[in-house]
């Protein structure tokens, strides 16, 4: 008789006829006490949040959950949900489009900065870090914006992560590397929200490798909203035309 045991292992979740636990918690209990963000921290870390980590995870969450047509992700959503594509596959192709230039700076932010902070004289190893980027033509990933000098999203993380109490060394470690990349580049080069969330992810003791999931989770609302925006106007178009 063949074998119905499941191929991989997992303490995710565990679930029987009218039984699901994710991470030993009852779905019942989870549903009545924590918030999505407070579910992502389980999910990801295993255990419910003991401080505020619930509630700056969805503040990031909000942060990034749209940012219009600069982005090439909504571009290329909106282009498949045109050519009538339905609202799944339109949102999947959005996603498809974020990689290494939209959405990968805040991983790659968040392990410069653990490299630095890891390091015996970090604020040395900043400098060397920028030195060596700048004289290979390379951008400094969770500095400088396209369009923002002072993008609004940056004060008000900021804000909420010191109400939260998780405005700490990784923080500070941030915007030293600001300062240093101002030196080194001879002009201001400000911090960007992709280096704040990365972080904050720190602080709240996320592995870098989780970095993108933050943006991904996020995103994909914004993509959902573009897309059905779309098949609205699409829709509305095309009832136009018929009435033609």
């Amino acid at each position: 008789m063949a074998s119905h045991r499941p191929l991989w292992r997992t303490s995710i979740t565990t679930f029987e006829p009218n039984v699901i636990r994710i991470r030993g918690y009852a779905i019942e209990e989870i549903i009545d006490k924590l918030s999505f963000g407070d579910v992502f921290y389980l999910l990801v870390k295993g255990e419910v949040p003991r401080r505020n980590e619930g509630k700056l995870v969805e503040a990031i969450l909000v942060s990034c959950c749209d940012h219009g047509f600069l982005a090439p992700s909504v571009n290329a959503a909106r282009f498949a949900a045109s050519s009538g594509v339905p609202l799944p596959q339109a949102v999947a192709a959005g996603l498809l489009a974020i990689g290494k230039y939209h959405g990968g700076a805040i991983e790659d932010c968040a392990f410069l900065l653990k490299t630095i902070a890891e390091a015996e004289s970090p604020q040395e190893e900043a400098r060397r870090i920028i030195r060596d980027k700048l004289s290979r033509g390379e951008r400094i990933p969770g500095y400088g914006h396209p369009i923002h000098t002072a993008d609004p999203r940056i004060g008000a993380l900021l804000k909420k992560a010191q109400e939260l109490g998780f405005a700490g060394s990784y923080v500070e470690l941030a915007f030293s590397v600001e300062k240093i990349l101002q030196e080194e580049a001879g002009k201001p080069i400000p911090i960007n929200v992709d280096g704040v969330i990365a972080a904050l992810i720190l602080e709240m003791g996320f592995d870098p490798r989780m970095a993108s999931a933050f943006f991904l989770i996020s995103r994909t609302l914004g993509l959902v909203a573009h897309v059905y925006d779309c098949l609205l106007y699409t829709s509305d178009a095309a009832d136009e035309r018929s009435r033609v």
